[in-house]
């Protein structure tokens, strides 16, 4: 009869490879955030190059949120810029609140525009000139991101992937 012993291994270590795995997950998790607000960031500014312009509210709604804070100031002009102001400040709020301790959207970035109008001039808009003669480019925020989709990539993977 064969008999049958058992020992313990002890392995030594494994709770600091195990922290600093955790230390490196965050650290990407971090870098990835960051590469996706430099992309949400791209894409407005893109966007806002084919905003057409008559006084440049559309334009000055557009905002980039992300579960800690975002870049929302905007600056209005005209009759209605007190309301607009108040309409931008409801809007990027109401955003906020959508993601902020959410952990699906904790690496999301919302990129927007606040105006009210702003889905009509985006989606019904044909191309030709605005009242004031600015070239309006209907899917201005959606031509941002497909022109632009390998520059996002590379803002995105570039972060994520820097040494610490």
């Amino acid at each position: 009869m064969l008999a049958m012993t058992t020992s313990a291994i002890r392995v030594e270590g494994l709770d600091d490879v195990l922290e600093d795995l955790n230390k490196d997950i965050a650290g990407i998790k971090t870098r990835t955030r960051k590469g996706m607000i430099t992309a949400g960031l791209l894409i407005q500014r893109k966007a806002q190059l084919n905003v057409p312009v008559d006084f440049g509210n559309l334009r000055a709604s557009a905002f980039t949120i992300w579960s800690q804070g975002g870049s929302v100031a905007a600056q209005f002009e005209g009759e209605d810029s007190a309301s607009m102001s108040m309409e931008h400040a409801r809007v990027v709020k109401n955003q906020v609140l959508g993601i902020k301790g959410n952990a699906l959207f904790d690496l999301a970035v919302i990129v927007g525009f606040s105006a009210a109008y702003a889905l009509y001039v985006h989606e019904d808009m044909t191309d030709g000139q605005t009242a004031r003669g600015t070239l309006r480019k209907p899917k201005f925020l959606e031509k941002a991101f497909v022109a632009n989709k390998e520059a996002i990539l590379f803002a995105i993977q570039n972060e994520a992937w820097k040494d610490n």
